[in-house]
């Protein structure tokens, strides 16, 4: 999305109120075994996934200047 945004392909609509921060949850069933790839982005996403979005979100938060 960011070279899509960067060559001006989209745009960043600014919506006052927003973004909506909301508390996400990684789960699966117990009885089921996670293929390495799904173990791979739960491990990512628990991990790594707040810094993350904290690292590449932020630029897209900021209000136009």
């Amino acid at each position: 999305m960011g070279l899509e945004l960067q060559s001006g392909l989209i745009s960043l609509v600014h919506v006052e109120g927003t973004p909506i921060m909301r508390t996400w949850n990684v789960v699966h069933l117990q009885s089921k075994n996670l293929s390495p790839a799904a173990e791979a982005l739960r491990y990512f996403i628990l991990e790594e996934g707040e810094n993350y979005l904290a690292e590449h979100d932020r630029r897209w938060l900021l209000p136009p200047s």
